[in-house]
């Protein structure tokens, strides 16, 4: 089933990750009605998958049909959503595959790809973060791009695996606070900027 649903996605014009709603109207499979259930219905009859691109759809599409594609550092975070939203547990595999790769999952890129995992559900790919996390937890917390959002940096900091001085601690949780801080404080800036006038 999931064949003919992808050889009908694949052959209307995707225009901007919206795909005509008869193209659910067989028969779904649990793994289609999951993703029905999480695409929301526009007013036109329409389902959209929010945030999903065409190239991003077009590559998961490639996916279903041969079970292999080609993912890159600017498109495996939006690769990993929507593969996540669709229920493609492979997609998701070649995902965790890529990102724990040594060249991928660094101090710089760690808190990213945690995040990532955390929103899709991806528990292989958050464990081994976490894993890196205590196992450079200085390098990690030290680093001005590690911000996660407070229950995240809390599930962080509550691991017996994070081996840190309670001072040092202390002063990397400061230091977070004020990047969450500034970063909270642009997008509030951005937010002023786009509606006024």
């Amino acid at each position: 089933m999931r064949a003919i649903v992808a050889a009908r996605i694949y052959d209307q014009l995707l225009v901007g990750g919206k795909v005509p709603s008869e193209v659910t109207l067989e028969a779904e499979t649990e793994t289609e009605a999951s993703a029905r259930q999480t695409a929301s219905e526009a007013a036109d009859g329409d389902i959209v998958l929010e945030g999903v691109s065409k190239d991003i759809l077009q590559l998961l599409v490639d996916f279903i049909y041969a079970a292999d594609f080609d993912v890159t550092v600017a498109t495996v975070h939006q690769v990993l959503n929507a593969a996540s939203k669709l229920k493609l547990h492979g997609a998701i595999t070649v995902c965790t595959l890529f990102l724990t790769q040594p060249s991928q999952c660094h101090a710089d890129s760690v808190g990213k790809i945690l995040e990532s995992a955390h929103k899709a559900g991806a528990s292989q790919l958050k464990e081994h973060c976490l894993k890196y996390i205590d196992e450079h937890t200085t390098a990690v917390l030290s680093n001005p791009s590690f911000h996660p959002p407070p229950a995240l940096f809390r599930e962080v900091l509550s691991r017996d695996g994070l081996v840190i001085d309670e001072l040092e601690l202390f002063r990397y949780v400061m230091d977070w606070a004020k990047r969450r801080g500034s970063k909270t404080a642009r997008g509030r800036g951005r937010g002023r900027q786009g509606g006024g006038a």
